[in-house]
C-alpha cells in the first residue's frame, strides 16, 4: 500500500482487556462517517429485499438476481 502511495480504511479494534487508544478511536469515528453512506445502502438491500443471501453460485447469475430483484422492486 505504501508503493502506491494508498492509506488503510480498515477499523481497528481495541486488544482483549485493555482500553482503545484516543487516537484510535478518533481514526474510527473518521471512517464511520465515510463507511455510513455505503453500508447503509447494503443495509436498506438486506432489510427490506432480503437480500442477506444469494440463492445462486457463481457472479454472473447473483448480478443478474440483484439487478432483476433491483428492477422489481421498484
Amino acid at each position: 500500500m505504501k508503493e502506491k502511495n494508498l492509506v488503510s480504511r480498515i477499523m481497528q479494534k481495541k486488544k482483549k482487556n485493555q482500553e482503545m487508544a484516543p487516537e484510535i478511536k478518533a481514526f474510527n469515528h473518521a471512517i464511520s462517517k465515510q463507511r455510513y453512506r455505503a453500508e447503509r445502502s447494503f443495509g436498506v438491500l438486506k432489510r427490506h429485499l432480503g437480500w442477506s443471501r444469494s440463492i445462486y453460485m457463481g457472479l454472473k447469475k447473483t448480478a443478474d438476481y440483484l439487478l432483476m430483484g433491483a428492477i422489481s422492486s421498484i
